[in-house]
């Protein structure tokens, strides 16, 4: 089972306390075209575990944190808001040379979570300055400590 599967419960438990609720998982067809569009564009290979969390929630807007979705989705019951697709947000975020050694899954208000190509490892980010405040092995344990801070 996976760590942050207790987290993202919590999560879905204070967003129904506010009358509203987690994004709904990405179908299949989303996912398929999210693993092309990303192989195409991005010359990268979709993490697994990035995957099963968009099964699970096609991207998060919470506390502040936000969490790709597969493309641009409106966030549920809000007009008119949005989550960032992952493809488009790279795309963008790659117009600035700095943030090219870099696949970014989310971000918040003061750092980005990414998977840093250079060294291999997935990485918390400071914004602007792009020092790195953690590394983590895997997806799983990135998205954990994404989730572990927005509860806070």
């Amino acid at each position: 089972m996976k760590d942050y599967l207790k987290l993202i419960t919590q999560v879905r438990i204070l967003r129904e306390a506010y009358g509203e609720a987690l994004q709904p998982p990405a179908t299949k067809a989303k996912i398929e075209f999210l693993i092309s569009n990303t192989k195409k564009r991005l010359s990268y290979d979709v993490p697994t575990e990035y995957i099963d969390f968009l099964y699970i929630a096609n991207g998060l807007m919470w506390n502040g944190f936000q969490v790709y979705a597969t493309s641009i989705v409106e966030i549920v019951g809000k007009k008119n808001h949005y989550i960032n697709g992952f493809v488009e947000t790279n795309l963008h975020l790659w117009e600035s040379e700095v943030n090219r050694p870099f696949i970014t899954f989310g971000e918040t208000g003061d750092a980005s979570y990414v998977f840093d190509k250079l060294v291999g490892k997935f990485a918390e980010v400071d914004q602007p300055s792009l020092d790195v405040i953690g590394t983590y092995l895997t997806f799983d344990a990135l998205i954990y400590r994404i989730l572990e801070r927005s509860l806070v």
